[in-house]
Protein backbone atom coordinates (compact mmCIF):
# COMPACT_ATOMS: atom_id res chain seq x y z
CA UNK A 1 0.00 0.00 0.00
CA UNK A 2 1.31 3.46 -0.87
CA UNK A 3 2.31 5.68 2.05
CA UNK A 4 -0.14 8.38 0.90
CA UNK A 5 -3.01 5.88 0.93
CA UNK A 6 -1.94 4.52 4.31
CA UNK A 7 -1.87 8.01 5.85
CA UNK A 8 -5.27 8.85 4.38
CA UNK A 9 -6.81 5.65 5.74
CA UNK A 10 -5.27 6.26 9.15
CA UNK A 11 -6.66 9.80 9.32
CA UNK A 12 -10.08 8.59 8.17
CA UNK A 13 -10.12 5.92 10.89
CA UNK A 14 -9.28 8.28 13.78
CA UNK A 15 -11.12 11.24 15.28
CA UNK A 16 -8.68 13.61 17.03
CA UNK A 17 -5.30 14.96 16.02
CA UNK A 18 -2.49 17.17 17.28
CA UNK A 19 -0.49 18.76 14.45
CA UNK A 20 2.92 20.35 14.86
CA UNK A 21 5.96 21.36 12.82
CA UNK A 22 9.59 22.25 13.47
CA UNK A 23 10.98 25.09 15.59
CA UNK A 24 11.29 28.47 13.88
CA UNK A 25 8.62 27.55 11.31
CA UNK A 26 8.62 29.21 7.91
CA UNK A 27 6.04 29.37 5.13
CA UNK A 28 6.13 25.76 4.00
CA UNK A 29 5.80 24.46 7.57
CA UNK A 30 2.92 26.78 8.51
CA UNK A 31 1.23 26.37 5.12
CA UNK A 32 1.35 22.58 5.43
CA UNK A 33 0.02 22.75 8.96
CA UNK A 34 -2.88 25.03 8.02
CA UNK A 35 -3.81 22.90 5.01
CA UNK A 36 -3.86 19.63 6.94
CA UNK A 37 -5.82 21.25 9.78
CA UNK A 38 -8.48 22.45 7.34
CA UNK A 39 -8.64 19.08 5.62
CA UNK A 40 -9.09 17.22 8.90
CA UNK A 41 -11.70 19.70 10.16
CA UNK A 42 -13.65 19.34 6.88
CA UNK A 43 -13.77 15.62 7.62
CA UNK A 44 -15.64 16.48 10.83
CA UNK A 45 -12.76 15.53 13.10
CA UNK A 46 -11.16 17.29 16.07
CA UNK A 47 -7.82 18.90 15.40
CA UNK A 48 -5.41 21.12 17.31
CA UNK A 49 -2.33 22.91 15.96
CA UNK A 50 0.50 23.54 18.39
CA UNK A 51 4.07 24.73 17.83
CA UNK A 52 7.03 25.52 20.06
CA UNK A 53 7.66 28.84 18.31
CA UNK A 54 5.14 31.45 17.18
CA UNK A 55 4.03 31.88 13.61
CA UNK A 56 6.33 34.47 11.97
CA UNK A 57 4.62 37.85 11.67
CA UNK A 58 5.03 37.88 7.88
CA UNK A 59 2.62 34.90 7.75
CA UNK A 60 -0.11 36.42 9.90
CA UNK A 61 -2.20 37.08 6.79
CA UNK A 62 -2.81 33.36 6.24
CA UNK A 63 -6.37 32.23 7.02
CA UNK A 64 -6.50 30.16 10.20
CA UNK A 65 -3.10 31.22 11.52
CA UNK A 66 -4.82 32.49 14.68
CA UNK A 67 -5.66 28.87 15.53
CA UNK A 68 -1.99 27.83 15.81
CA UNK A 69 -1.26 27.52 19.53
CA UNK A 70 2.06 28.13 21.23
CA UNK A 71 3.36 25.26 23.38
CA UNK A 72 4.72 26.38 26.71
CA UNK A 73 5.17 22.90 28.17
CA UNK A 74 3.01 20.73 30.34
CA UNK A 75 -0.43 21.94 29.28
CA UNK A 76 -1.12 19.21 26.72
CA UNK A 77 -2.43 15.73 27.45
CA UNK A 78 -1.27 13.73 24.43
CA UNK A 79 -3.60 10.90 25.44
CA UNK A 80 -6.56 13.07 24.38
CA UNK A 81 -5.45 12.75 20.75
CA UNK A 82 -5.70 9.67 18.56
CA UNK A 83 -2.65 10.74 16.55
CA UNK A 84 0.25 13.16 16.68
CA UNK A 85 1.07 14.53 13.22
CA UNK A 86 4.46 16.08 12.54
CA UNK A 87 4.95 18.12 9.37
CA UNK A 88 8.06 19.35 7.57
CA UNK A 89 10.39 17.90 10.18
CA UNK A 90 12.67 14.93 9.55
CA UNK A 91 14.42 15.07 12.92
CA UNK A 92 12.55 14.96 16.28
CA UNK A 93 15.11 17.30 17.86
CA UNK A 94 13.89 20.03 15.45
CA UNK A 95 10.47 19.85 17.12
CA UNK A 96 11.73 21.41 20.33
CA UNK A 97 9.87 20.48 23.52
CA UNK A 98 7.04 18.84 21.57
CA UNK A 99 9.40 15.99 20.69
CA UNK A 100 8.52 14.47 24.07
CA UNK A 101 5.20 13.34 22.57
CA UNK A 102 6.76 11.22 19.82
CA UNK A 103 7.27 8.27 22.15
CA UNK A 104 4.08 8.69 24.18
CA UNK A 105 1.52 9.34 21.42
CA UNK A 106 -0.70 6.38 20.54
CA UNK A 107 0.04 7.01 16.83
CA UNK A 108 2.59 9.30 15.23
CA UNK A 109 2.48 10.34 11.58
CA UNK A 110 5.46 12.18 10.13
CA UNK A 111 5.00 13.85 6.74
CA UNK A 112 8.18 15.46 5.46
CA UNK A 113 9.67 16.41 2.11
CA UNK A 114 13.31 16.47 3.21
Amino acid sequence: MKIKTQIKKTIQSLSSFLITTHINPEGDAIGSQLFLYRMIKKMGKKCTMLNCDPVPSNLNFLPGVDKVGLYRGGEVDIDKFDAFIILDCANPERMGALSEFVSSASKTINIDHH
